[in-house]
């Protein structure tokens, strides 16, 4: 173990004292209409991308229909895919219910197919 006679000075000529040391530059901000934050622009993409997600409130009426015409009570649904508008189907849901997992079927005409 080096003893405090054998450690090498932290202040002295040459060497900037712990008041002397120059501070950081502070992060320039851009001004104008480009300068609409990082935040923001995420914040509105999330909303966007929340948004394509929902299931629309018809959709979730004919499926806690369909749960209650099975006799099984509705407890969750998500969306697991939108087709594209080529496709016959519209989309894929996944339903949970008190006595299991299903997934569902909606198809361009209304009509729903459980599996």
């Amino acid at each position: 173990m080096p003893e405090f006679g054998q450690l090498p000075p932290t202040v002295g000529p040459g060497r900037p004292g712990p008041l002397e040391r120059t501070a950081r530059p502070e992060p320039q901000v851009p001004a104008g209409p480009d300068a609409v934050g990082f935040k923001a622009r995420l914040a509105a993409k999330l909303a966007a991308r929340k948004t394509r997600s929902e299931v629309p409130q018809e959709h979730l009426a004919d499926i806690i229909r369909l749960c209650n015409e099975r006799g099984e009570a509705f407890e969750s649904v998500k969306l697991i895919t939108k087709y594209p508008i080529t496709e016959r189907d519209d989309a894929l849901y996944e339903v949970r219910t008190d006595r299991s997992l299903h997934r569902v079927i909606r198809s361009r005409d209304g009509a729903y197919t459980i599996f």
